[in-house]
């Protein structure tokens, strides 16, 4: 039996006795086209994607899915096209959008580890503006201690969120005075645990109080002269 080094699509092997084997054409056929729309797909959602046009390429990406779901690489570049996505919406201020998509992603892809660290990701960043947010109002009533407190959390879970800088930053005598004044009164009602928390505010906020430093050291003193008085 001769048997050619290199079989053709279409080609038949000539057995003696036997029909000649001829190569299935129309299957091979099929699984060259079937790759060659993948890679064109893949190739043109890539295209989209670097010109920002998320949402193009994401419905690219899941069509071609839905009619063939087995290439890896479609999958794993739509996960970086939700991901990027959820970046480009968050980096505008549209974090339920950013959150949405994710969650969308999941819905689809639960165990993928890189969806789940960007959900968490956006997490921490909507508590983030719920922080700034809640300062922001606390500004409007004058309520300074609510404000700096919203906003020292903001900037603990977010150093660089400039926002919350700037308002700490503007509010600053006016939560001194705050601070200082709910101290005041709490040491004249002799309720020293009070003076001695406000004025470690003031000292937080500017550590290099005199009177602040003063105040406080007085109050700790007096605490504990109060403790050594009968009860």
């Amino acid at each position: 039996i001769q048997v050619p080094g290199h079989l053709e699509i279409g080609q038949s092997i000539k057995v003696p006795g036997k029909r000649p084997v001829r190569m299935p054409v129309e299957s091979c056929a099929a699984v060259s086209t079937e790759a060659e729309t993948s890679d064109l797909k893949l190739s043109e959602a890539k295209t989209l994607y670097e010109s920002n046009r998320f949402q193009d390429a994401i419905n690219m990406l899941e069509a071609t899915l839905r009619e063939d779901g087995t290439s890896a690489e479609l999958k794993e570049f739509l996960i970086t096209v939700y991901v990027g996505y959820s970046e480009a919406l968050a980096g505008t201020g549209q974090l339920a959008d950013a959150k949405s998509l994710v969650a969308k992603a999941l819905v689809t892809f639960p165990d993928n580890r890189r969806l789940r660290i960007q959900s968490d990701l956006l997490a921490r960043q909507v508590n983030v503006e719920q922080s700034y947010q809640a300062g922001l109002a606390a500004i409007k009533i004058a309520d300074w201690g609510k404000a700096y407190n919203a906003f020292v959390a903001g900037l603990a879970a977010k150093p660089s969120h400039q926002g919350a800088k700037a308002k700490l930053q503007e509010i600053r005598p006016r939560v001194i005075e705050y601070f200082h004044r709910n101290a005041t009164k709490a040491y004249r009602k002799q309720n020293m645990d009070e003076a001695i928390s406000n004025w470690y505010k003031v000292l937080e906020i500017d550590p290099q109080n005199s009177l602040a430093k003063s105040n406080r050291a007085r109050a700790i003193e007096l605490k504990e002269h109060l403790k050594k008085l009968p009860q």
